[in-house]
């Protein structure tokens, strides 16, 4: 398996989540429609139900159970695990270990919330230099929509990040993440490490750097990696790969993207617009 695309999915108990699973499947569509051959895999916290299965099967996607979220969060962060238990997205870099037995040489971690318009494998031949690519954090330093500190108080998280030892991460949305170079078996001894950061910020511990406790996984990785040595990074072209309303502001036909994690905030817009995709293709 040289390639390998991720998903990671995390469904409460007695919560089946429509949403996300309709989420998974415009985006396994869309991804198939491109592309019917590469590995996809799915590890799912909490359960396969039927639809989930039959989206699988459907699909040809390797489905890998991880067993209840709360039980994985307990075993890693045993003191802090209760207060992070409600906290629904921070399994997604917690398959590190599993993946590190793939023997997969490049693994594009995507959130359900993920629409493709080319074969993904322009993104594996485009950006394989780097050990981690992923598109800059909104409103950060590096974002073409203008910084908010407030969202993301930068210098607060390098303070941190010296305090801890660790070098700096350039903050980075975890939606799209691209994995060069056997990264992972590093990022496999990470687990409890992220969940650590996250129990600290959620007691207090350390000084949350944003007004947005939905970025919570988000911080905790960032700090997480910057123990990682020589660990190079590199940002996706907003060209490449969209993000939140950027999908509103353009034509997603002459865009070029290969694929736009649009955000969960945006599905109705994705639903009409593939309402719009499909009532084209019956008239045509």
């Amino acid at each position: 398996m040289d390639r390998l695309v991720h998903y990671s999915l995390a469904l409460p108990p007695g919560e089946p989540r429509p949403d996300l699973v309709w989420q998974l499947g415009v985006s396994l569509r869309t991804l198939r429609a491109h592309n019917a051959e590469i590995p996809v895999a799915l590890f799912a916290y909490g359960g396969i139900n039927a639809e989930l299965a039959a989206l699988c099967r459907e699909h040809g996607v390797l489905v890998h159970d991880q067993g209840p979220y709360a039980q994985r969060l307990a075993a890693l962060c045993p003191a802090g695990w209760r207060s992070l238990v409600s906290y629904p997205l921070l399994h997604k870099f917690l398959n590190f270990h599993e993946l590190a037995r793939t023997g997969a040489r490049q693994i594009l971690f995507c959130d359900c919330d993920t629409v493709f318009f080319a074969d993904v494998e322009a993104l594996f031949d485009r950006y394989g230099d780097a050990d981690l690519v992923a598109r800059e954090e909104v409103h950060s330093s590096r974002s073409i929509h203008g910084v908010d500190r407030t969202f993301v108080d930068e210098p607060l998280l390098a303070r941190i990040a010296a305090a801890d030892g660790a070098a700096v991460v350039p903050p980075f949305n975890l939606g799209v993440v691209l994995f060069n170079h056997g990264a992972w078996h590093e990022l496999a001894q990470l687990d409890a490490l992220i969940l650590d950061y996250a129990w600290r910020f959620r007691t207090g511990a350390l000084p949350f750097p944003s007004t947005n406790w939905w970025i919570l996984d988000e911080v905790a990785t960032w700090l997480a990696l910057g123990h990682v040595p020589g660990l190079r990074t590199a940002d996706f072209r907003p060209a490449d790969v969209a993000q939140n309303g950027e999908f509103a502001r353009s034509d997603p036909h002459t865009a070029g993207w290969t694929l736009c994690h649009y955000y969960s905030q945006n599905m109705h817009r994705i639903e009409a617009w593939l309402a719009g995709e499909q009532a084209a293709a019956a008239a045509a």
